[in-house]
């Protein structure tokens, strides 16, 4: 996969080359367990709204298609992983400069939603490619729904295969984007595919 792909890819959904847009279709009953068609779901809708923005570079309006506790999640991770791992004041700076602030204290009193538009503008910048590679993988792009495995009635996981061309070789790769029902309605969950750990009650 590119670097230009991976942060996006990681968060994509349905089928599209240049403009990617919802189907329309009547609204299917959804059942509170097991696979079903990922065009009757309604998270499908949201994940194309997310790609769309992340194909444009548009991080600010993606975020708010994340749930509020991955993005404080993604946030707070990235400053202590900071804290643990920076062994002089030149790294932490080097760290804290690459979100455009001038200390950690700074980066910490952040949004936790313009904390992850900044971080993946900064990854943009680090990754930048020339105008004709990035042409030739954007209208090459396919985002293919394959399913989607229902878990309750507030959490969704969707199976899509996604495949463009980077200079003479075409890549593919599975993705599982999860997304949870909030207040908001569907946004993406960035925390559903790491291990979880319960305590179990002491008899």
């Amino acid at each position: 996969m590119t670097r230009f792909l991976a942060p996006i890819l990681a968060l994509s959904c349905f089928v599209g080359t240049t403009e990617l847009s919802p189907a329309e279709k009547p609204k299917a009953e959804i059942p509170s367990a097991g696979v079903v068609d990922p065009n009757d779901h309604p998270a499908s809708t949201i994940v194309i709204q997310y790609l769309n923005h992340a194909l444009r570079h548009e991080w600010t309006k993606a975020t708010s298609l994340i749930t509020a506790n991955s993005l404080s999640n993604v946030h707070q991770g990235w400053v202590a992983g900071v804290k643990r791992n920076a062994r002089t004041i030149d790294d932490e700076m080097d760290a804290v400069r690459l979100v455009g602030k001038k200390s950690l204290k700074e980066v910490e009193n952040m949004d936790s939603g313009a904390f992850y538009a900044a971080y993946h503008k900064a990854q943009q910048r680090e990754f930048a490619m020339d105008e004709d590679r990035l042409a030739q993988i954007m209208k090459s792009l396919q985002v293919n729904v394959l399913s989607a495995g229902v878990e309750g009635d507030s959490l969704v996981h969707i199976l899509v295969r996604t495949k463009h061309v980077d200079d003479n070789a075409q890549v593919s790769n599975l993705e599982l984007v999860s997304l949870r029902k909030t207040e908001s309605g569907w946004r993406v969950s960035l925390m559903e595919k790491g291990p979880k750990l319960i305590p179990l009650k002491k008899k």
